[in-house]
């Protein structure tokens, strides 16, 4: 089994292991459409994950998976949405880093990305590159932090 077919089985064993008992079915889950809510735009490389996943659950339960994209705030809209959603295991969140950051950058917070979610698989590990143009007047991140500090704004 790839490393991908790994995080895929556990998503699916996790998924049946806290939603089951917490509805209390007696038939198995899921009893209706599940869907996966995407913070970013169609095509986006989270939305393409989304439907890869969304194709796995399909075939696996048997029963329809829908990707919604609610784009926007650095994923904080979506957040929003599945953070006020019954937490009955159809609703699920696909999180990016910036729904933890982005609740810390508005005056009031929507959500609290620890006690409002529980986290279920890694579906992908992306790398971030910090950049700065030839001519700015550091050369490291250090450099960069100093350089911030003594020219606050």
């Amino acid at each position: 089994m790839i490393r991908w077919e790994k995080s895929f089985a556990a998503l699916l064993l996790i998924s049946a292991a806290v939603v089951g008992p917490a509805q209390g079915q007696e038939q198995g889950y899921p009893q209706r459409p599940i869907r996966i809510i995407v913070g970013f735009g169609p095509g986006s490389g989270a939305d393409t994950i989304a439907r890869i996943v969304a194709d796995k659950l399909s075939e696996t339960f048997k029963a329809g998976v829908v990707v919604e994209n609610k784009e926007g705030a650095g994923s904080a809209i979506a957040g929003t949405f599945v953070a006020r959603a019954a937490p009955d295991g159809y609703t699920l969140l696909l999180g990016p880093t910036t729904m933890a950051v982005s609740p810390h950058m508005q005056a009031s917070k929507p959500y609290n990305a620890v006690e409002d979610f529980v986290p279920v698989v890694r579906l992908a590990e992306l790398p971030l590159l910090l950049v700065a143009a030839p001519t700015a007047p550091y050369k490291s991140l250090k450099e960069m932090i100093a350089y911030a500090k003594a020219h606050p704004g």
